[in-house]
Parts: structure tokens; sequence; C-alpha cells
């Protein structure tokens, strides 16, 4: 899991603009963060990971942390989307 997913978890002040330029030092509990996640089956990508999802870096103003609960691989198959 990507570092600034945790610390985006964990501290309410940091903003996706800090973890984008680099402008931030975590000084939390980071593994608290990781294992109430994986407790959780929660997973989380950042963009420009090799496991981003694919169809989000399609978007425009794709999210630069995603965060999911249950089988992610489901996200590899076909999808309908209403909004």
């Amino acid at each position: 899991m990507h570092k600034h997913a945790l610390w985006y978890s964990e501290d309410p002040s940091v903003t996706i603009g800090q973890l984008k330029s680099g402008d931030y030092t975590f000084s939390g509990e980071e593994l608290t963060v990781k294992s109430w996640m994986e407790t959780h089956n929660v997973s989380a990508r950042v963009a420009g990971e090799l496991d981003y999802f694919y169809g989000f870096g399609l978007v425009p103003s794709a999210p630069y942390i995603v965060y999911a609960m249950g089988d992610v691989s489901l996200l590899q198959r076909p999808k309908l989307a209403v909004v």
C-alpha cells in the first residue's frame, strides 16, 4: 500500500495537494492505519502506481487516491455505472 494513502487516512489535516507535491511530513502511526485497513479488507491505490485501476486513469478528473473494499479484481471485468 502506498504511503500517501496511509498518511491521508491517518491525518485529517493533510491535503491531496501536499501529498502530490511531497510537501508533507507524516508524524502519525502508519502501522495502525495499515492494520485497520487489512482487518477490514480495504485497499488503496495511488495514481501513477502500476496497480492503479486503469479505468480511473481515463477520467479527466481522476482521483489521486482510490480506496476499495472487497474483491477489487472485479474492476477488471466489464462495468456499468449510472450516475
